[in-house]
């Protein structure tokens, strides 16, 4: 994805709906250059009680 967007002239990408409670999967978006812009305050249900925030991540490509 970061390749094909650069190729295309994109000069950022954002991912914009990571769980908080996605530690492997936020580790993995800051380990290839993403960083934590913004938060969604209650945006999801998970199970029968637990709301969880979204992130959003973001990355420059130049």
């Amino acid at each position: 994805m970061l390749l094909i967007a650069a190729s295309l002239g994109y000069e950022a990408v954002i991912f914009n709906l990571v769980f908080e409670t996605n530690i492997p999967s936020i580790t993995l978006w800051q380990s290839l250059g993403f960083e934590i812009i913004g938060r969604i305050p209650g945006a999801a249900k998970l199970g029968e009680e637990q709301v969880v925030d979204a992130l959003m991540m973001y990355r420059p490509l130049g």
